[in-house]
């Protein structure tokens, strides 16, 4: 049986956005693109997390009622401890 490469499965079009950015504006991307994820970057373009719809419902259950939640930068709720890998990894 043949190796599985990341880059065979992969999705090449990542989806980032600004680690300074708000909530708000995650959640328009996400809705946008019709994903639940995206990968946050910092002003170098360098991955620093993830901000999920998972971390969207923690920072809006931390912050019930308090509607300059969406004002909040993506920062203080992304994922970040997140596994990459390199392309030529395989399945093996």
């Amino acid at each position: 049986m043949d190796s599985l490469r990341v880059a065979d499965v992969m999705n090449p079009k990542v989806i980032s956005i600004s680690d300074e950015a708000t909530l708000a504006d995650a959640i328009e991307k996400l809705r946008q693109h019709r994903i639940s994820a995206l990968v946050v970057v910092d002003h170098s373009g360098h991955m620093v997390g993830v901000i999920s719809q998972t971390d969207l419902i923690r920072a809006f259950q931390e912050h019930a009622g308090d509607p300059q939640v969406l004002q909040r930068p993506v920062s203080a709720y992304m994922t970040r401890d997140v596994i990459s890998c390199c392309l030529l990894y395989t399945s093996d």
